[in-house]
């Protein structure tokens, strides 16, 4: 890809507030095209997918029978219609994708020799299982947490209010427990998943413990850094976002914002009431 491209491809990420990361992928390496190219689905503890990022292509397909004296794994290499079963008779832990690839070196040679040579299963969980590994022990340690954090709240609030000022979140927003779902005042109904994982994440964060189940009062910060405003350019009116803040003057604030391509001050400094208005005029 010309750097031309690249920057046009940064340039819009930026101007339409699309979150965006940069990967180096080194084509000697196997292991930095498989991460990003391939994720690992966890559908539960005996069912796995492997499929394609950008379009969320099924690729391999892993099934784990248990019996009383071994676990079967199923194997299915869905583009090439290959099918492989495994027996494994000594499991030394209960990571079976990691006893997938420990049966895979020790029988290399029978593999290899074997019609499903042809798949490229053995070597893409190799490559993948290390991060989804901390991804399931990281998921395991917000669960616990989670209910860690249902009784600290029980013994500090009667609403069970959990915390606000959550970054992703309007910083208005409350949580609070019910039974054990986190529900947000804003809708209020229970939060998606993905939202539980991010407000679990950040609580999870030694540096803001100090917030369960205490109000924070939101900072200027809080209030108004990445959020929107409309601003008069030239003749235009255009849509930018808050980059940073200063208080000038008691009341007054500086404000740095950009339209995704330049970073420039407001030609005139503004009150944090006005500043508010603007914010929430533009959500």
């Amino acid at each position: 890809m010309l750097d031309y491209d690249k920057d046009k491809i940064e340039w819009f990420c930026k101007k339409y507030d699309y979150e965006f990361s940069k990967i180096l992928i080194n084509e000697d390496n196997p292991k930095s095209i498989d991460l990003s190219i391939y994720g690992l689905y966890y559908i539960d503890k005996d069912n796995y997918l492997i499929y394609l990022r950008k379009n969320d292509l099924k690729c391999y397909y892993i099934s784990i029978i248990h019996n009383m004296s071994n676990s079967v794994v199923n194997i299915l290499d869905i583009r090439e219609s290959l099918h492989k079963v495994l027996v494994l008779k000594e499991i030394e832990t209960d990571d079976y994708l990691f006893e997938i690839i420990k049966y895979y070196t020790d029988n290399y040679d029978e593999i290899n020799n074997s019609e499903f040579s042809k798949s490229k299963f053995f070597s893409i969980l190799n490559n993948l299982i290390d991060s989804f590994s901390k991804e399931i022990h990281l998921k395991n340690r917000l669960t616990k947490f989670k209910y860690h954090l249902i009784e600290t709240v029980k013994t500090k609030n009667q609403n069970s209010f959990l915390c606000n000022c959550v970054p992703g979140f309007f910083p208005e927003t409350t949580f609070s427990f019910s039974g054990s779902k986190i529900v947000s005042s804003f809708t209020g109904n229970s939060v998606e998943p993905r939202q539980e994982t991010k407000i679990l994440k950040y609580l999870y964060n030694k540096e803001n413990r100090k917030y369960i189940g205490v109000y924070k009062e939101p900072s200027n910060y809080d209030l108004f850094v990445n959020n929107k405003i409309k601003v008069k350019k030239r003749d235009d009116e255009i849509e930018v976002k808050i980059k940073n803040i200063y208080e000038k003057n008691g009341s007054f604030l500086e404000v740095t914002v950009t339209d995704g391509i330049n970073n420039f001050k407001l030609a005139n400094l503004i009150q944090k009431e006005k500043l508010l208005k603007m914010v929430l005029a533009n959500r």
